[in-house]
């Protein structure tokens, strides 16, 4: 349940944004493209010429002007699962968002009294089978793949 304390950077809401980097993260490339399409798109002033294509991991991904959570996922960790590559685990190490309490709100009580993990990972969705499945990693995953509109969120490349 500590791993679930990264929940907690949606409610910063003194902060325009919030980056999440467990001390073992390195960054190779400046995020200023991530921070500004967060900050833009409360504004509406948000193209795709502000969000070049080759920053997402898939070709046909969209950033939406509701997008305020990019992520990487770790494809390495489900080497030994068969569910589909998009349930891969979030990095739980690297993130971006813009804090919002609904979505805190709303995942907070999901994991609380609406989830379940097992064999078959969140909800028998299929978000499982590999490590970090039952904690933060899989959680995301489920949520931004299940529970939280998926114009929300965008994968990195």
């Amino acid at each position: 349940s500590k791993e679930y304390i990264k929940l907690w950077a949606y409610t910063l809401m003194q902060h325009p944004l919030v980056i999440h980097l467990d001390s073992d993260t390195m960054l190779f490339q400046p995020l200023d493209v991530l921070f500004d399409r967060i900050l833009m798109s409360s504004t509406n002033e948000v193209s795709n010429e502000l969000f070049p294509q080759k920053y997402l991991m898939h070709d046909s991904m969209i950033v939406y002007n509701e997008t305020d959570f990019f992520f990487t996922r770790d494809y390495e960790q489900r080497k030994y699962s068969n569910s589909p590559a998009l349930q891969s685990g979030v990095q739980g190490g690297f993130f971006i968002l813009k804090p919002n309490m609904t979505v805190f709100d709303h995942m907070t009580k999901h994991v609380l009294t609406n989830s379940t993990f097992d064999y078959y990972g969140w909800n028998e969705r299929g978000y499982g089978v590999y490590w970090g499945a039952s904690q933060i990693q899989g959680f995301l995953a489920y949520c931004y793949g299940e529970v939280v509109d998926h114009t929300r969120s965008a994968e990195l490349n």
